[in-house]
């Protein structure tokens, strides 16, 4: 068993005085936020019709700021909320989390106006991406045995509640008169769990705000800076970047948001374009994908996380579901390529997970930091990629050939972990 995955059977965190002895409450403080990120992660294209009836909205640009503002939030939120997290602690950190995202809501359920929405969804953006950094501190210092496990069902519910939720919020917003009463009783909903949750386990969750004892990072760079600043600088600097495996990470998660966010993106237009699928049938192959992650997630969470490398799990998996999203490219007609298109999601559905417990074996204290600078890393480096893809296809005259792009990019991301498992092996 490699080094990253053998069990701390008695780790205990620096200046903590030891583990409890029932994690529970933990796990409960790390799945609360899962969930309240699934429910709110797919909002923006369930309320978007609504919100242009309501506030008249004609321009699609208009209705397009909220999305945009939604992931401006989200990027800020993975470049600052994994140093405060480090700072303030996974409890006050994961309470600013909710706060945010319940305020968006609450904000949504009481807008007057179009410009009151768009802030909304600042807000909801900038919540919803800093629990990230909430439940990945308390899972890679406090659930260092299971990690790779926590990590994948974590993902795996994730997934369910993203699912739950669009289906959830769009079976109300037609039947309901008044449709921002949802949004309202969702923000208090989520302020009500998690006060109870503090309350049901005060004791449980106090050690999740207790601060660290300073580190030998922190130590030395007090020492050896010259003034404040630098030792500001050195902090938000040493340890991270410059360490070439985040920029690696940061590389694979540019190569993977183009192979699996085009897939989700254009996939189910192919099959309109080659087969003549309706609306109902193109939501199909979204779920279809959605309950692959979901899924693949679980079963890799269940019997496989844990007995391998990460490396090695995640490799595997994406070679799998890069041939399988070859396959349905060349898939002969609509019922095929919706199983395979579920199989590739369950095997992709790996790349999140084992990525952020790598990141916790490779970088350990400071690991909180380092998973959401990774994916803010990665959304940078990738979030024209669509755009690109779009416009290649209006050359070329249809998506088929241009959607190769895929499983290019997911051959890259594979070549990349499997020279890296080998340096691994060798070292």
């Amino acid at each position: 068993m490699s080094a990253e995955n053998r069990p701390l059977e008695s780790s205990t965190p620096a200046g903590l005085g030891g583990l409890p002895r029932g994690r529970l409450p933990l796990a409960a403080f790390v799945f609360s936020l899962v969930t309240f990120q699934g429910l709110t992660i797919n909002l923006m294209p369930l309320v978007v019709n609504v919100l242009a009836e309501t506030f008249h909205v004609e321009l699609k640009k208009d209705l397009g700021w909220l999305q945009t503002t939604f992931l401006t939030g989200g990027i800020f939120s993975l470049f600052v909320s994994g140093y405060i997290t480090d700072y303030v602690r996974a409890a006050r950190s994961g309470t600013f989390a909710v706060m945010t995202l319940a305020a968006g809501l609450l904000f949504l359920g009481c807008a007057t106006t179009y410009r009151h929405t768009v802030i909304a969804f600042g807000l909801m953006g900038v919540g919803n991406s800093w629990i990230l950094a909430a439940y990945s501190s308390v899972i890679s210092e406090f659930f260092p045995d299971v990690r790779p496990r926590m990590f994948m069902w974590a993902a795996a519910a994730f997934a369910f509640c993203a699912a739950a939720g669009s289906y959830g919020v769009g079976f109300l917003l037609v039947r309901l008169a008044n449709w921002q009463v949802i949004f309202v009783i969702m923000g208090a909903a989520f302020l009500i769990e998690w006060v109870l949750l503090f309350a049901l386990a005060p004791k449980q969750l106090a050690v999740l705000g207790r601060r660290h004892r300073v580190s030998d990072l922190q130590a030395s760079t007090r020492a050896d800076s010259g003034s404040p600043w630098q030792s500001v600088v050195a902090y938000l600097y040493a340890g991270l970047f410059n360490r070439r495996a985040l920029w690696v990470l940061g590389l694979l998660v540019v190569l993977d948001n183009l192979a699996s966010g085009n897939s989700v993106t254009w996939t189910a237009l192919l099959f309109r374009e080659e087969y003549g699928i309706d609306e109902q049938q193109a939501s199909m192959m979204l779920s279809a994908v959605a309950l692959g992650y979901f899924f693949g997630r679980l079963f890799i969470g269940t019997f496989i996380s844990g007995r391998f490398s990460d490396l090695a799990v995640l490799g595997v998996c994406y070679t799998g579901a890069i041939g399988t999203y070859g396959l349905l490219l060349v898939a002969p007609n609509y019922n095929i390529g919706v199983a395979l298109f579920f199989l590739s999601g369950a095997l992709m559905s790996a790349q999140a997970p084992m990525m952020y417990s790598i990141i916790s074996a490779k970088f350990g204290p400071r690991a909180p930091i380092a998973i959401p600078l990774v994916d803010a890393i990665g959304i940078l480096g990738s979030f024209m990629g669509p755009t690109i893809v779009g416009a290649l296809a209006d050359e070329a005259g249809g998506l088929r050939s241009v959607l190769w792009l895929i499983p290019a990019s997911g051959a890259v991301f594979v070549s990349i972990v499997a020279a890296w498992w080998m340096l691994d092996r060798r070292a």
